[in-house]
């Protein structure tokens, strides 16, 4: 998996990824040397398992499709394979293309050369998107919510949405919504129960 961030350090984002794999939170693993000791062995049974995880950072404004591309020519001359997942972090802040007083049209653009991108290197793309101020405190939203950009859609495999009023924020409740699904049934809410705010944040449904 190679996890590209235009917004959050590196550090952070490993640090994030050490919590999913404890169980623990981040305070709790920079305090405890045994939940570190855990860490490590997680990361290990990772590797022997032939899996990694590899975290780049880009200063927002510098990651073009064209930067990304090369990033992961390099990688796969590093490791001898391109990443089987790829996640961009995030869509908005990639450097767009064109004219950006088309922004909708300049992000789309961008949606599609991450589609390329993971078509010809045969990996599965992720990445994320805003929603507009329709959404904020909804548990339920769609294709109008989405900030900016409703081209940049058209070509995604799933579209996915995540919302919670306040109230349901605070009992760890979340929203998972299957907008767009070319596998399968769409236009699916699911209701999910995660942990409250401040613990690590794993959902099941």
């Amino acid at each position: 998996v190679s996890f590209v961030t235009v917004e959050m350090a590196e550090n952070i984002s490993q640090q994030r990824t050490d919590a999913i794999l404890s169980g623990a939170s981040i305070d709790m693993i920079a305090s405890n040397t045994e939940i570190q000791q855990d860490v490590l062995k997680q990361r290990m049974k990772l590797s022997n398992r032939g899996a990694s995880y590899v975290v780049k950072y880009f200063p927002r404004g510098t990651l073009s499709i064209e930067a990304l591309a090369t990033y992961y020519d390099r990688y796969a001359m590093d490791y001898g394979y391109y990443p089987d997942v790829a996640i961009v972090d995030w869509l908005g802040c990639l450097k767009l293309s064109g004219d950006l007083d088309k922004k909708h049209e300049a992000l789309g653009e961008a949606a599609d050369g991450l589609i390329n991108l993971a078509v010809a290197n045969e990996m599965s793309m992720i990445t994320s998107q805003q929603t507009n101020r329709s959404a904020v405190g909804s548990d339920t939203f769609g294709y109008n919510s989405v900030s900016a950009s409703f081209e940049s859609l058209f070509g995604m495999d799933m579209v996915l949405s995540l919302g919670a009023y306040d109230k349901a924020k605070d009992a760890g409740k979340r929203t998972l919504g299957l907008l767009k699904n070319r596998f399968g049934p769409d236009s699916v809410n699911v209701p999910l129960l995660g942990n409250r705010p401040g613990e690590v944040m794993n959902f099941r449904f």
